[in-house]
């Protein structure tokens, strides 16, 4: 999920200590757990407090919300800040966020936990990266890119699978005591951490944003990115409530278990070089990902669990295809410079996330889980749609270069 805007550092190659490494990737799986703990437990967290499955949802829906409009707002309040301190702050208020969960009895401080999560997690991931692109360079900055996006995709996957465990072994409010240990253990040695520079958020202006969106493809594949997310966050956001609607009985772990096909992302970011290259071009790689993406997602409407697990993992594999990929094209498409296209980038893969965590789920409730399927195949086939159309651009991804600055 989860690539973010980083500054390019000089020509030369240069790394970072395994230490400092191994710390940032610690954090930011950490990070990335915590966001996405509560998705399994959410049938639990809807009959201990009696709310609608809608209300449930909103857990993750107010977590990934803020993600979607931090590029265009963070540049604004946070341009000056170091990234050690920003680091510090974040880290600190995201472990301190867990403690309310872990002891209210009320909903509504636990919905106001997880807005609070959602807008630490912006800034302490873009101030992780900010550090590592300050610190390596050439060759050192690429190995430690791809590490990073699959200690994110990992983190996702562990905090559900953690979560589901404690929740069945011990109750679901350990889930959230643990990650709050897990993430204040990564202080002290974050305070050892040298001093950087400012924490390198990008203010986009509205000129930039509108030359961006002018360059050809641009648009089509911004829109992609939003429809693959929407579906993806749709899915797994509500696939527990289908669980448990098919077997009542079912336990948090088992719920866990189903995103599985999740680590096959931390796989292709390791490796997206040869899936574009088996593909032959970054474009049949996502015109692929997406047919695969679609053929596969009506399987998740066979009321059988054997078979939901099979498509979830093949679903991973479609939608992780597109997004390794898209990032690299929308770059020398848009006439700008990286951070103010992958800003945008964010901002519509976000916004698609935060709408496919809530909306389809009126649909879920009032039509039933195969009308649910059928919608998202619906919006899967416009995006299929739109990625044809990227074709007429294929010519200029032979160039190299990025574009002028907006």
């Amino acid at each position: 999920m989860d690539q973010q805007p980083t500054p390019t550092p000089p020509a030369g190659d240069v790394s970072l200590p395994a230490s400092r490494l191994l710390l940032v990737l610690y954090i930011a799986s950490l990070a990335f757990a915590a966001f996405y703990a509560p998705q399994p437990l959410l049938p639990a967290l809807r009959a201990e407090f009696g709310v609608s499955q809608a209300a449930a949802s909103l857990l993750v829906t107010v977590t990934i919300l803020p993600l979607s409009f931090a590029p265009m707002v963070y540049g604004l309040l946070l341009g000056s800040v170091s990234t050690r301190r920003l680091i510090i702050a974040a880290v600190s208020l995201l472990a301190a966020s867990e403690l309310p969960i872990v002891f209210t009895d009320s909903f509504a401080v636990i919905l106001g936990a997880r807005v609070a999560q959602g807008l630490l997690l912006p800034a302490a991931v873009t101030a992780l990266m900010s550090y590592v692109a300050a610190n390596t360079r050439g060759q050192g900055l690429q190995r430690a890119m791809s590490l990073y996006i699959g200690a994110t995709i990992f983190g996702a996957f562990l905090g559900r699978l953690s979560a589901g465990f404690l929740a069945t072994v011990l109750g679901w409010r350990w889930a959230f005591a643990a990650l709050f240990v897990a993430i204040l253990a990564g202080l002290p040695p974050l305070l050892r951490l040298k001093e950087e520079s400012r924490a390198g958020f990008d203010r986009l202006r509205p000129s930039q944003v509108v030359q961006a969106l002018r360059a050809p493809g641009v648009l089509r594949l911004y829109l992609v990115v939003f429809f693959v997310f929407f579906v993806f966050a749709a899915v797994f956001n509500f696939l527990p409530f289908r669980l448990h609607e098919l077997d009542p009985g079912i336990s948090e772990l088992r719920i866990a278990f189903m995103y599985l096909g999740h680590l096959v992302g931390m796989l292709l970011a390791l490796s997206s070089r040869r899936v574009v290259a088996l593909c032959g071009g970054e474009i049949r790689a996502i015109l692929a990902g997406l047919g695969f993406y679609l053929a596969v997602t009506p399987l998740l409407a066979v009321p059988a669990e054997v078979v939901i697990f099979t498509a979830v993992s093949l679903f991973c594999l479609g939608m992780f295809t597109v997004q390794t990929t898209a990032p690299g094209v929308i770059n020398r498409l848009a006439p700008c410079g990286p951070g103010v296209v992958n800003g945008l980038y964010l901002s519509f893969y976000y916004a698609g996330g935060a709408l496919g965590s809530y909306l389809p789920g009126y649909v879920y409730r009032h039509l039933g889980w195969t009308a649910f399927v059928l919608g998202l195949c619906a919006l899967q086939a416009v995006a299929l749609v739109l990625a044809a159309g990227l074709r007429r651009t294929g010519g200029r991804l032979s160039s190299d270069a990025a574009g002028p600055a907006c």
